[in-house]
């Protein structure tokens, strides 16, 4: 509710500023980037919180089979008693938005819009040396990525100023999404209790549903037809993951099975997200009403 009050307040205050009421109406299309610093949510686990398992490492019973980055430099600064040493990591999984949108704007004031949007992230890899000093000694790697995509369909209100040469606009409406996390991870023999071999195993946990997505914007005629805008958006949306089969946890080879002590797994994929877009439309204003 708080997220349409300001979107209702930003609209008052650009009619107080319009000096005429006469948009382009009709179609156009738009193209828009921008920035997701926390793709799927993940960032609280790869930063501080990592995941437990039943039968963990060798680092012990209940150890936690996903090392946190907080986890694995404070395990690396008493490296002599845990064996732990070189970290590296990358931060959270940030990602690039990219949309494709087709508008229709009508009366002077309403615009329908659809389209299609998608997020591709830049993988977050953390790495870091491991031994117990007798049994094995190598690299950890866990390398996390996500995506998104979604069509969203959405009803909002255009304000024009100067004949719609610039344009205030909100609007709210629903994305039909699919999202995912992954993460994989490779170690060397020994590092997960009961998994003799090196390997090199992942886990995806993916959803669909439908989410709710505001949007507020500004866009500017650069010359006749073409427009640059910017937008801030808000999707609020995500759902528990599908079943996810990760083995046997008793075979010796299923290596995120035996560390986690399951065979499946269920864990919530949290597509929500606050970015900044920056983008051209272009009006083609065919079907004008």
């Amino acid at each position: 509710m708080k997220k349409v009050t300001i979107l209702v307040m930003a609209l008052a205050i650009a009619m107080a500023f319009a000096t005429t009421a006469f948009a382009k109406n009709g179609l156009s299309v738009d193209f828009g980037i921008g920035y997701n610093a926390d793709m799927a949510g993940m960032g609280a686990t790869i930063l501080n919180d990592g995941e437990e398992g039943t039968n963990g490492t060798y680092l012990g019973a209940n150890a936690d089979v996903l090392i946190s980055q907080k986890d694995a430099k404070i395990l690396a600064a008493n490296g002599a008693t845990t064996g732990i040493s070189n970290v590296a990591d990358a931060g959270t999984m940030g990602g690039v938005c990219l949309n494709l949108g087709v508008r229709y704007d009508i009366l002077n004031l309403l615009w329908f819009k659809t389209g299609f949007n998608y997020d591709v992230n830049i993988a977050s890899e953390q790495s870091w040396n491991a031994t117990d000093g007798a049994t094995f000694n190598g690299k950890v790697k866990q390398t996390w990525t996500a995506g998104y995509m979604a069509i969203p369909i959405m009803l909002g209100l255009n304000l024009p100023i100067q004949d719609g040469k610039y344009n205030v606009y909100a609007g709210v409406g629903l994305d039909i999404f699919w999202g995912y996390w992954q993460v994989e991870v490779s170690a060397p023999g020994n590092y997960i209790t009961g998994i003799a071999a090196a390997f090199k195993e992942k886990a995806k946990l993916e959803t669909m549903g439908v989410g709710i997505h505001y949007t507020l914007g500004f866009d500017m005629e650069v010359i006749k037809n073409l427009y640059v805008f910017v937008e801030y958006d808000v999707v609020q949306a995500g759902a528990i993951s599908d079943k996810v089969n990760l083995g046997d946890p008793t075979s010796g080879t299923d290596a995120i099975a035996t560390g986690l002590g399951t065979p499946y797994l269920y864990y919530p994929v949290n597509v929500s997200k606050s970015t900044f877009k920056f983008g051209v439309k272009y009006h083609i204003g065919f079907g004008t009403i």
